[in-house]
């Protein structure tokens, strides 16, 4: 997501056009998904291949007011640019870009499914936590998906040295089709890309952030192995690891060891408590050292869900419709129940 998106609220009436247009470029809008202060997010479609049937996407609208604004549509291009250099199952791909005279848009590929977060929510609010083989199946995918973005390359092969930064339960879409998925790639970190973060901004959201991160310091892909740690644990345990208003997560992240996720849950693996840990250190040099490596780790601390049990399971949270307010150890969605990018 854009960065100044975080506060897009499902299907929100403020901060949007009464009346949407019926299309923007060749796509034609179906419902809107998500908005917020800088743009929205609509289900769309359009005539992809002639004769074929319309297909669907994720299209990401910037209001029209912004679209004068260099700053803004700039660092919006530059997402489209960064994540459309990764190509891998487990990645949100970009499949186009542009402009028409009012708006700048970008089409994402639609994932019917819900956040990680919201899939959070929703066992906190029936009290059960995520079953270890659904876990382990989810983990293993989106962590393959970070180590693709990790090793994005230019059109030369030469490495482009991404960060993600903002890896989160809210940037984790998990399909009905038994998938998991890395997305939002707004506020990524490239070794040469053209606009700099302000000096003195913080990037990312407080409770995903490496000790590294809060003190301003040089982010790399270990950053977001700690990112990966801390939903890991939050999975396992059904918790929030960090919680608290911002100053006190910042002093949580960079002063205390994070909490044994056994003494939450006592049935998870050692092994996969180990390797939490690890994750969790507070020098990158001593996690581990890759999402591949990672990814594999957890793969053999127990039974992995099949693609299949984890659509099931997947659908039948997603069946129960339309969450309920009130609220739950993972706070509110930055996107929709059905919204496919954050």
């Amino acid at each position: 997501m854009y960065p100044a998106w975080s506060g897009m609220q499902a299907n929100s009436s403020s901060s949007i056009q009464a009346a949407p247009p019926a299309a923007i470029g060749r796509y034609r809008l179906l419902t809107r998904i998500a908005s917020g202060g800088m743009g929205a997010v609509y289900l769309a479609e359009t005539d992809w291949v002639p004769g074929s049937p319309p297909k669907r996407v994720a299209l990401k609208v910037l209001h029209a007011h912004h679209g004068d604004d260099e700053e803004i549509t700039s660092r919006f291009v530059d997402e489209g640019r960064v994540a459309g250099r990764i190509v891998h199952p487990n990645v949100v791909q970009v499949l186009d870009a542009g402009r028409t005279d009012e708006y700048v848009y970008m089409a994402l590929e639609y994932v019917h499914g819900d956040t990680l977060a919201g899939l959070l929510r929703a066992c906190a609010a029936r009290g059960t936590p995520f079953p270890l083989g659904i876990v382990v199946a989810i983990a293993t995918e989106f962590l393959e998906g970070l180590h693709a973005a990790h090793g994005a390359t230019d059109e030369s092969g030469t490495s482009i040295g991404l960060v993600h930064r903002d890896v989160s339960p809210q940037n984790i879409l998990i399909g009905v089709d038994g998938r998991a998925y890395v997305t939002d790639f707004g506020v990524a970190k490239v070794k040469d890309r053209i606009r700099a973060t302000r000096s003195g901004s913080m990037i990312g959201k407080t409770g995903y952030m490496a000790p590294e991160q809060v003190a301003g310091g040089v982010v790399s892909a270990k950053t977001d192995l700690y990112a990966a740690g801390i939903v890991l644990w939050e999975c396992l345990a059904g918790a929030k690891l960090f919680d608290g208003l911002e100053a006190q997560i910042q002093a949580a992240v960079t002063r205390n060891p994070p909490p044994s996720v056994r003494t939450r849950r006592p049935e998870v693996p050692e092994a996969l408590d180990a390797l939490v840990a690890e994750l969790l250190q507070h020098a990158p040099d001593r996690r581990p050292p890759s999402a591949h490596v990672v990814s594999e780790r957890v793969a053999a601390t127990g039974p992995r869900a099949s693609r299949e049990e984890l659509a099931a399971w997947v659908s039948e949270l997603f069946a129960r419709g339309p969450r309920t307010g009130g609220r739950h150890p993972f706070g509110h969605d930055v996107c929709a129940r059905r919204a496919t990018i954050g």
